[in-house]
């Protein structure tokens, strides 16, 4: 059973890191969102779709080597008072780093996802705000055909 627990332990500090990564890839993410950068963003949206590949199997992975270990079903705190008091202190530091990364990747999520929907309102397409006459893609030039808002949009960053 030990051998099983070891396993899992060590799994879980590669999944801290592999969550710190995503953590930092999210910050990235966020800031080329903001920054208008069309090949920033692009640079930046390149591995979302595998890091959730990765995420899922890491999980299921975690799952399994978990119950395998003998604590299925267990949350990380019930766990911790399963186990020696001489690996807690150790244990609680890793999960602190799974908290952490968690919830740094849920905030600048949260904060993406506020900020096009900003942009998004700030356009209204259904609400009129786009006339007729009026390109929403193309850039603000004075003396020529004007967009619709005068707003940045995420489509003047080839998106």
């Amino acid at each position: 059973m030990e051998g099983a627990f070891g396993e899992y332990r060590a799994f879980l500090e590669t999944y801290a890191s592999f969550l710190e990564e995503m953590a930092a890839q999210t910050q990235e993410r966020y800031g080329a969102l903001v920054s208008f950068n069309g090949e920033r963003m692009t640079k930046a949206m390149s591995g979302l779709q595998s890091h959730i590949m990765q995420l899922r199997n890491m999980e299921a992975k975690r799952i399994e080597l978990q119950e395998r270990a003998g604590y299925g079903g267990l949350t990380f705190s019930e766990l911790m008072g399963r186990r020696p008091e001489e690996e807690r202190e150790a244990l609680r530091a890793l999960f602190r780093r799974i908290e952490m990364a968690v919830g740094n990747i849920k905030f600048l999520n949260e904060k993406s996802l506020d900020f096009a929907k900003e942009g998004l309102a700030s356009v209204k397409i259904g609400d009129g705000a786009v006339t007729e006459g009026k390109n929403l893609y193309a850039p603000p030039v004075r003396g020529k055909e004007q967009r619709a808002v005068d707003t940045p949009a995420a489509f003047e960053a080839n998106y």
